[in-house]
């Protein structure tokens, strides 16, 4: 598994109420990986992260660069809520809001356990994603 592969798992969400395409920006620094857009609910952002398996009390193998954790804090700066980091250990997928980019650097796989979406399909991460924008 892969950045590239977690990517192409995410895009079989795409259906005609969800539009998710991959950014490839050299130009910016920190953009994400992935934007798209959801009906009824518009924009959203994902940055795509990929972990080796680790153990309970270890810290996955990736993290977000700075020019990453500053553009989700200035969006949470800005009221956002539609900005994520979909992260994969081994198996294992989390959907963690950008508000908690700079902390998900130094959780251990137990803290990262309360953003788990396991094995949920696009579709599940999709429905998640939704019901947090709805709050």
């Amino acid at each position: 598994m892969s950045e590239a592969a977690l990517w192409r798992w995410l895009k079989s969400a795409n259906s005609p109420s969800v539009f998710l395409w991959r950014v490839e920006n050299s130009v910016s620094s920190g953009s994400p990986d992935v934007a798209g857009y959801i009906e009824g609910y518009g924009q959203v952002y994902f940055e795509l992260k990929y972990s080796h398996p680790v153990g309970e009390d270890a810290r996955p193998r990736t993290h977000a660069r700075v020019s990453q954790e500053i553009w989700h804090c200035r969006l949470t700066e800005l009221g956002s809520t539609c900005h994520f980091v979909l992260l994969q250990v081994g198996k294992e997928r989390f959907l963690i809001p950008g508000s908690y980019t700079s902390q998900f650097n130094k959780m251990p796989l137990r803290d990262l356990r309360k953003f788990s979406v396991g094995g949920s399909s696009p579709t599940e991460i999709m429905q998640m994603l939704i019901k947090s924008l709805e709050k």
